[in-house]
């Protein structure tokens, strides 16, 4: 048996594999948002037909309106966007319980995805900091505009000197 000796890595190794974990980080969140997105579509495709057919089975729409916690004005223009729907097999009250359980998932959702987008905004900055990975390259992955890469650095860059300029004691 031989034992190869393996010492500290070099710093280029390190920052190598900074470098693969921050792209495989911001690839793994641009999956979850993605299909987190996938499925807020689905979601809120089916609640528009809820809320159509609620209306067109002649539950008021105010009552409609507050299931699906949004305006009677969104409501009623939904209702009136579908025209091809035939009478409703459901009674209005599990109509509206079923309104109410996809309005709740909608909005866990869209919460799931708000916390995951700021998540990845976050290593998004990281790599900008490390100058591990470009702006191009960080909009390509993550989904974000080039531009919107930039304004986030530079709305780190500010922080960190309105931070800095706090901790400066005064004479």
């Amino acid at each position: 048996m031989s034992y190869t000796y393996r010492g500290k890595r070099s710093p280029d190794q390190q920052a190598e594999q900074r470098r693969q974990k921050l792209e495989l980080g911001i690839l793994a969140y641009c999956k979850a948002i993605g299909s987190i997105s996938t499925r807020l579509s689905a979601l809120r495709n089916q609640r528009d037909q809820e809320i159509a057919q609620a209306i067109w089975d002649g539950v008021a729409v105010q009552t409609v309106a507050a299931a699906a916690a949004m305006t009677a004005a969104e409501a009623r223009s939904i209702g009136l966007a579908c025209e091809d729907l035939g009478p409703g097999y459901c009674s209005a009250a599990s109509r509206l319980e079923t309104l109410s359980a996809l309005t709740q998932q909608v909005a866990r959702l869209h919460t799931a995805q708000k916390e995951l987008l700021g998540q990845q905004e976050q290593l998004s900055l990281t790599a900008l900091e490390t100058t591990a990975l470009d702006a191009p390259w960080l909009a390509a992955a993550s989904g974000f505009s080039v531009e919107r890469v930039n304004m986030l650095a530079q709305q780190k860059r500010r922080h960190a000197i309105t931070l800095n300029q706090a901790r400066v004691p005064r004479p």
